[in-house]
């Protein structure tokens, strides 16, 4: 019978030690950030407000969104060496996220451990004319 348990055990541990590597996925570093959002436009869903957004990030550092109610806001954004990409809007505080991929050509921008933002769509460039 103990042998019968060990083998259970070892198929679980197995099991779990597989599950584990595979559903992990890792935040995206400094590099990888700049070059997915630097000069780009991101459609995205905020989690929290249920609203569609889009964001220009511009290559210096501003950045413009527009949600679909019209609303406009502009401000800031900075990746720093640690890989973590940081947003003030103006009158705010600055937020800062990591930015994990889920493996299907969407992101997830995660604040304290918990999903803010589903990313859905990069395209090069401001085909919006967003203007921050």
């Amino acid at each position: 019978m103990s042998s019968k348990i060990s083998l259970t055990l070892s198929a679980v541990l197995t099991t779990l030690a597989f599950s584990n590597s595979v559903s992990a996925a890792e935040a995206l570093d400094a590099t990888q950030l700049t070059a997915l959002f630097s000069g780009k436009t991101v459609e995205a869903f905020h989690e929290q407000k249920k609203t569609k957004q889009t964001t220009y990030f511009s290559p210096e550092g501003r950045l413009v969104q527009a949600n679909e109610k019209g609303q406009i806001q502009k401000g800031t954004w900075r990746v720093d060496t640690a890989g973590t990409q940081c947003i003030q809007w103006e009158g705010d505080k600055e937020n800062c996220s990591k930015v994990m991929p889920e493996g299907n050509g969407s992101y997830k921008r995660l604040i304290d451990g918990k999903p803010v933002v589903t990313i859905n769509k990069i395209v090069p460039g401001n085909p919006k004319n967003l203007q921050p």
